[in-house]
């Protein structure tokens, strides 16, 4: 079940994608008026279905949502943490919880604060299979990466700027480790010690 709930997301996010990026999704020169259309309005639903009138507006369902700069205006962690919205984990059974790992993977960079990946914040929506191994393989030292890529919307960039938060927000990842939280430095794992040359036999 798991697989084909991952297969039918893997076929859904570039249109998810596609959709966002036709529709301006993320755009910071929109006014404040501008952002969250009514669903017949936003450039990717269909006006002439009568089911998209039926819609609740974002602006509505939002309103109360802690805010964003960016995508749909959301800071969907905060209202997360905050019990604004309470997804479902798993469709199938009520009440399931996630598997939390309060761990964060910092990343030196050359200037600047490192980058921080905190797995709680991913944890909370999404099951380690979604990123393990097809993107990062669970291991330390094991992950190269640049902003290069992730502005070319790998590694971290198939999310981020997708469904997730642009990564121009340098801050949201960029930041200094917090002390209560466990955390791992993903340096470049050690060459492993060579065996010593066995002399030739004769």
């Amino acid at each position: 079940m798991l697989s084909a709930a991952l297969a039918l997301l893997s076929g859904f996010i570039p249109l998810i994608t596609a959709s966002a990026q036709q529709a301006g999704a993320g755009a910071p020169s929109r006014q404040a008026d501008e952002r969250n259309p009514d669903p017949a309005a936003d450039g990717i639903h269909d006006a002439s279905l009568e089911g998209t009138q039926l819609l609740q507006s974002p602006r509505e369902a939002f309103a109360d949502f802690p805010k964003a700069n960016s995508g749909n205006y959301v800071n969907w962690t905060d209202a997360l943490n905050s019990g604004k919205t309470a997804p479902r984990f798993y469709l199938t059974t009520a009440g399931a919880k996630p598997a939390m790992l309060n761990l964060d993977v910092v990343r030196r960079v050359k200037a600047g604060p490192p980058a921080i990946f905190p797995h709680a914040a991913h944890a909370q929506w999404l099951d380690c299979p979604i990123c393990h191994p097809a993107l990062f393989v669970a291991k330390k030292g094991a992950n190269s990466m640049s902003m290069s890529e992730i502005m070319l919307g790998k590694k971290c960039g198939v999310c981020h700027g997708t469904v997730a938060f642009p990564a121009a927000e340098c801050r949201r990842c960029h930041y200094e480790p917090k002390p209560e939280v466990k955390t791992v430095t993903n340096q470049q794992a050690p060459k492993a010690a060579r065996a010593p040359k066995q002399p030739r036999q004769k």
